[in-house]
């Protein structure tokens, strides 16, 4: 019988412990996020003056999808050099932007114009031009849809 007594007294200092370490650790918790608000930094508070310059976001429309484009190729080589070489006759006669890029798709390095036309009667008004100069008889119109 004094055992029963011993173990039920130790059962309930434990469980008075234990509601206790509860309390005093909700304590500490709130008092800790308590003095950690006080230290943040809000972005929101700083005061605006009078130099102080507002700008505005730029309106940005949409990226658009599955658009067509045509881009005039004036020439496409199995070597960066001979691509090199080209463009740089080509820069020298035409007064249009060009680029070189590497297609995996023919694995060919391709000389273009750019940027791409959006219609289509633009980009062979371009190409029907160099036509008009041997060096770019095989200009031709490659139609692209992203």
């Amino acid at each position: 019988m004094k055992l029963k007594i011993i173990v039920n007294f130790l059962f309930l200092i434990g469980v008075v412990l234990f509601l206790y370490s509860c309390s005093s650790s909700k304590e500490v918790s709130n008092q800790n996020a308590d003095s950690t608000t006080d230290s943040v930094y809000v972005f929101d508070q700083v005061p605006v003056s009078k130099d102080t310059v507002v700008l505005e976001q730029p309106k940005v429309s949409p990226p658009q999808i599955n658009v067509k484009y045509h881009i005039v190729q004036i020439g496409a080589f199995t070597t960066m050099e001979k691509a090199v070489e080209f463009a740089d006759m080509a820069k020298k006669v035409l007064k249009y932007t060009i680029e070189i890029s590497y297609s995996s798709n023919i694995n060919l390095y391709v000389v273009q114009l750019t940027p791409p036309y959006s219609t289509k009667a633009d980009a062979e008004q371009v190409r029907d031009e160099l036509w008009k100069m041997e060096i770019f008889k095989d200009a031709w119109i490659l139609t692209v849809t992203k």
